[in-house]
């Protein structure tokens, strides 16, 4: 069990006594929890994209920004021309990216089944938190017009097939792995105990508590680590300070559009709600930083 995994278990802990304690805890203040730590915690572990990729390789930085900006308009386009497509795409996006995140220290060299491997990964992790926490899903959707297109997405005959398949196959994987030397006895057990740790989260907690634990905890702190330790290697007395002050442009950049964008829709400027404008607003960025990261990580 590593460090992400062992704060996983003792936020989870805590969390479960809130719950015991409150057991009616009202969805608008669990939103705005997780809003606060997504905010904090979450969008700092992707403001550092433009200075991996210059750091790693010899890229014209007009070009970068054109690629990473040109990439984030064409998938606004996507959502504006079909919500159903956008949300369908950003599960499959996120799938991959969390996938690659978490088990490419396992592949030394780049293969085709590592892909795939990656995506399944990402998409048990996903439908996991989906499945337990289906009617809650529906209850949110139908709580706003222009959410309410996905409510056919959370049907338990589409989501519970993806939910066991992959489920089973990220199992069948492990077990290959292992076999062909990619994993040792110890990290076999890890994933597995990970994977039953996802399980258990998704069973107790509200979908809204259980994505932001895993994001937060299992996804973008060991991805400020890693990221942090890349500019250690390159900067012997690189300093936590000094990964915060990296970070804080951008940061401050995109938490000021996250609140602009939210008191527009709050006070009805513009006629898209609060969620489906969150939803939107991390898909577009989630597109160019799993591609940066997906090289960066190779």
């Amino acid at each position: 069990m590593n460090i992400y995994v062992f704060i996983y278990i003792v936020c989870s802990y805590a969390i479960s006594i809130i719950f015991h304690a409150y057991s009616d805890i009202p969805m608008d203040f669990q939103i705005m929890g997780s809003s606060l730590l997504l905010l904090a915690i979450g969008i700092p572990h992707g403001t550092l994209d433009h200075l991996l990729t210059f750091k790693k390789q010899k890229t014209n930085k007009v070009k970068f920004y054109l690629y990473y900006l040109g990439s984030i308009i064409l998938y606004l386009l996507v959502w504006v021309l079909s919500p159903s497509i956008g949300l369908i795409s950003f599960i499959l996006v996120s799938a991959f990216h969390f996938g690659e995140t978490q088990l490419h220290t396992f592949f030394v060299k780049r293969r085709k089944i590592q892909k795939i491997i990656y995506f399944n990964w990402g998409l048990s992790i996903l439908f996991t938190l989906i499945f337990y926490n289906i009617s809650e899903l529906s209850q949110m959707t139908v709580s706003f017009h222009d959410t309410r297109v996905f409510l056919d997405l959370y049907e338990h005959q589409i989501v519970k097939p993806i939910f066991l398949i992959s489920n089973i196959l990220s199992v069948i994987s492990f077990i290959l792995m292992y076999f062909n030397g990619y994993l040792a006895y110890q990290k076999f057990l890890s994933e597995l105990f990970f994977l039953a740790i996802i399980h258990l989260t998704s069973f107790l907690f509200p979908f809204v508590i259980c994505f932001t634990l895993y994001f937060i905890v299992l996804h973008s702190l060991p991805s400020i680590v890693h990221q942090f330790s890349f500019f250690k290697n390159l900067k012997e007395n690189f300093s936590v300070v000094e990964l915060m002050k990296l970070m804080a442009p951008y940061s401050i950049l995109s938490i000021t559009m996250s609140f602009l964008l939210i008191g527009l829709s709050y006070y009805n400027i513009i006629p898209i709600s609060i969620p489906l404008i969150s939803l939107v607003g991390i898909s577009v960025i989630t597109l160019p930083h799993a591609m940066v990261m997906y090289n960066f990580n190779h």
